[in-house]
């Protein structure tokens, strides 16, 4: 593979981070070979296909391919009228390259370089994808903390899961409710859509969101 170092592949934070798991779990590492890597219009490594020569404890080969994606924060935004009791869930649709459709989901994002602060990244996404500023505070993490794979044969993906309570104004309702908004930094188009529940399960073809939404009320369920 041309023009790529071993060295600043296995160094960046996402990567640092997967064999830091391995580590933890008494993983022993033998070698290393970057098959592919990918990095952001800023320079942030956004994929890496590594094969690697390791062993679990108790001495038997992990299967060698590995795609590192690195770990990702989905947001669930609830939001209420002022003087209202509905309750709307604020969601991003947009076209995804998987079959080229549109796609109704939850705000999220990848942790690239803050890969300890999933909280940080959960705050930025919003902010991009919505236009809505919140505090950390704001958030509230669902499934205790633990953070869930999305496909653990052959990525190192894991999601954390938070949900944010907002109450906006009737008239801030309809300005949010079909915006559109251009990041062409990460080549995203969104329209922002304001559902209810039935609205959002019956459109998503998400695994995250029906998680995200699995997640939120068994958390209500202990309140």
């Amino acid at each position: 593979m041309k023009d790529v170092s071993i060295d600043s592949i296995i160094n960046e934070p996402k990567t640092k981070n997967f064999f830091s798991v391995l580590k933890n779990n008494n993983v022993d590492v033998e070698n290393v070979e970057v098959l592919s890597a990918q990095r952001k219009k800023n320079g942030e490594l956004l994929f890496a296909y590594l094969k690697i020569d390791a062993n679990d404890e108790e001495k038997n080969k992990l299967l060698p391919y590995i795609f590192i994606r690195g770990d990702a924060v989905v947001i669930v935004p609830i939001i209420r009228v002022k003087g209202k009791n509905e309750k709307y869930y604020l969601c991003v649709e947009q076209v995804r390259v998987a079959d080229g459709a549109y796609h109704l989901e939850f705000p999220a994002g990848m942790l690239d370089e803050n890969v300890d602060n999933p909280a940080f990244t959960a705050v930025k996404e919003m902010s991009e994808e919505t236009g809505l500023k919140i505090d950390e505070e704001k958030l509230v993490i669902l499934n205790d903390g633990k953070p869930l794979f999305s496909s653990p044969g052959a990525c190192d993906e894991k999601i954390y899961y938070y949900k944010t309570d907002v109450t906006i104004s009737g008239e801030e309702f309809a300005e949010l409710n079909g915006k559109l908004l251009n990041n062409s930094e990460e080549d995203e188009r969104i329209k922002l859509k304001l559902c209810r529940k039935e609205d959002f399960l019956s459109q998503t073809k998400s695994n995250m969101g029906l998680t995200a939404l699995m997640l939120l009320e068994m958390y209500e369920s202990k309140k």
